[in-house]
C-alpha cells in the first residue's frame, strides 16, 4: 500500500508544479493554491515514507489554506489549467465563457 501512496503523493506534487508552470502570472491565486497542494503532497510523501497514519493538525492547516486562496482565485474568476487531469492549456474564466456563449 506504501508504494502506491507514494505513487499518488508524486503524481499530486508533479500535477500541481504543471498547473504553476501552465498558469505562471495569469492566475496569482489560482498558483499559490496550487503551490499549496504541491506543499500538501510533499507533506504526505514524508508522512508516508515515515509510516505515519494519523494526519497532524499541519495538514489540515494547509488544506484549510488551499481552500481559502482557491475561493478568492474563484471569486476573483482566475483562469484554471485544464484539464485538471494533466494540464496543458489555460482554461477561459467565467466571464470569457459567458461572453463566448452563442445566444
Amino acid at each position: 500500500m506504501v508504494p502506491f501512496n507514494l505513487a499518488i503523493d508524486a503524481f499530486g506534487i508533479l500535477l500541481s508544479l504543471r498547473s504553476i508552470f501552465i498558469l505562471r502570472g495569469a492566475s496569482p491565486w489560482m498558483a499559490i493554491g496550487w503551490a499549496g497542494a504541491a506543499l500538501y503532497f510533499l507533506v504526505l510523501f514524508i508522512r508516508n515514507l515515515n509510516g505515519a497514519t494519523v494526519g497532524s493538525a499541519r495538514e489540515y492547516a494547509i488544506v484549510l489554506f488551499i481552500a481559502v486562496v482557491w475561493i478568492v482565485a474563484v471569486v476573483r474568476d482566475e483562469p484554471q489549467a485544464e484539464p485538471w487531469w494533466w494540464p496543458r492549456k489555460r482554461g477561459p474564466t467565467r466571464a470569457e465563457r459567458a461572453k463566448n456563449r452563442p445566444g
